[in-house]
């Protein structure tokens, strides 16, 4: 029978074979040369030891062949023009309008008319009309009845605010100074663009910050999210970085980006690769080894253990039925 030290020693040979088998049987083949296995995205060398930084991703979109299901004219993304799959087009975000003069999307901003009376109908048409003569104004609007008063808002090119918000809000109240329309009431502009998700130009992974003098906002991608939009913070996307020489790659929808993932080499998993399940299949099979071997030596200490864990034998129930009742006898042999 083995002793204790002897079954210390075989347990330490067994961990270093076991250890020699691993780093002989990792593959010398990085991921970079399984294209096959990831079509359609961007890769970049692994280096392992470090963490591998992902590949820069274009903000322009390409022409999208027809056989693909995607759009084959090109969307100028520094607009906000986004592809749309099942329209085969670029269509404009909701934060925008397209432009009837250029046909490109164009950031928006909303004009608050009051109106003293909710007949309002005739006049609504020459309202926007007067305001298209200084600045385009978008399709969009919206309508608030409070009693006999009516805010009609409408949404303009911010091209028009670019210069001073309080002098382009003056120019469009010049247009009703001294009109015949009685239904006008009042104009405002909405400066806070931030609030409005018609002119919210930012990701819901972005900050969004305006400014009180002019038109002027910037998004910026929140911490640990990628900016995939040319700084503009209209695609913010969480980064990962990925360990023990995982490859980082972009996982698309269609066109549209969804997230980063990591493809890891072989014998490490986890969403950043960050484990090693050779490692792990290693130590669950050293301490099964150790299990195995101290039941084999210990046998009788072990069978010990296991009677002690029995169960007591249960008594023999007679069960005698006498008109319908049941009556339990217990033998006491």
């Amino acid at each position: 029978m083995m002793k204790w030290p002897e079954i210390t020693k075989s347990a330490a040979i067994v961990l270093v074979l076991m250890t020699f088998v691993k780093s002989a049987s990792l593959p010398e083949e990085r991921l970079s040369h399984r294209d096959d296995l990831l079509p359609d995205i961007e890769q970049i060398p692994a280096t392992s030891g470090h963490p591998t930084v992902f590949t820069e991703i274009s903000t322009e979109t390409n022409t999208i062949l027809p056989e693909r299901n995607v759009c084959q004219a090109m969307c100028n993304s520094s607009q906000g023009e986004v592809c749309s799959p099942n329209l085969k087009t670029c269509v404009c975000p909701i934060f925008t309008f397209r432009s009837s003069k250029t046909g490109h999307c164009k950031a928006q901003v909303a004009v608050n008319i009051q109106l003293n009376s909710s007949k309002f109908q005739d006049e609504f048409a020459e309202i926007v009309a007067r305001v298209n003569h200084f600045v385009e104004v978008s399709p969009h609007f919206e309508l608030k009845n409070q009693l006999n008063q009516v805010t009609v808002t409408i949404y303009v090119d911010a091209e028009f605010f670019k210069g001073s918000w309080t002098n382009s809000e003056k120019e469009l109240r010049s247009l009703f100074a001294s009109s015949e329309l009685e239904v006008f009431w009042d104009l405002s502009v909405s400066r806070d663009l931030c609030e409005n998700p018609k002119t919210h130009p930012c990701t819901e992974n972005a900050l969004c910050i305006t400014s009180t003098v002019r038109y002027h906002v910037e998004c910026f991608c929140q911490f640990n999210y990628r900016d995939l939009s040319g700084g503009l913070g209209r695609k913010c996307v969480r980064e990962l970085r990925c360990l023990n020489g995982g490859l980082s790659y972009v996982r698309r929808s269609g066109t549209d980006v969804e997230r980063f993932d990591c493809q890891c080499v072989s014998w490490f998993a986890g969403e950043e690769c960050e484990l090693d399940l050779l490692s792990l299949g290693i130590k669950f099979a050293v301490l099964i080894a150790i299990a195995v071997v101290a039941i084999w030596t210990h046998p009788i200490h072990c069978m010990s253990c296991f009677h002690r864990c029995r169960l007591e034998p249960l008594e023999i129930v007679e069960i005698t039925r006498y008109s319908g009742n049941a009556q339990l006898d217990v033998d006491d042999e």
